[in-house]
């Protein structure tokens, strides 16, 4: 899902899937005018995260949640709440931020799934170390 101007809060997942799984999220940024468009001469910005629950911080904007989600299960929350820009471009007209959420997963069991797929360390079914 993806938000624009405002706060971002309470981003967290559901696994969907019939088996247990393995979540990340990359958190993709860009601005949009009034009318919802992209802006594309605006470079993007990324947040400053305060992770919460666990998830750790990986490259490219890229957070995965350390303990395996049972199907029909969430996760925790990622992080704090945070602000989304705006700015006022050279013509006067102003841009909103948007912060796009992606989720990924991947089988928990085999863990070499897990490890294989996004290169992750995973230690007794957590992942505790991440790319």
């Amino acid at each position: 899902t993806a938000a624009a101007g405002g706060e971002k809060s309470d981003i967290r997942v559901e696994n969907t899937g019939n088996v247990k799984e393995f979540i990340r999220l990359r958190l993709v940024s860009y601005y949009v005018d009034a009318n919802g468009d992209i802006v594309g001469t605006v470079s993007s910005q990324s947040p400053t995260l305060s992770l919460e629950n666990g998830w750790i911080a990986g490259a490219n904007h890229t957070y995965y949640y350390p303990f395996p989600t049972d199907p029909g299960g969430m996760t925790e929350i990622l992080c704090e709440p945070f602000s989304l820009g705006q700015m006022q471009l050279a013509d006067g007209k102003t841009v909103y931020q948007v912060i796009e959420v992606i989720a990924e997963a991947v089988q928990a069991e085999p863990i070499s799934a897990v490890r294989e797929a996004w290169g992750v360390t995973v230690t007794n079914n957590t992942i505790t170390a991440a790319p």
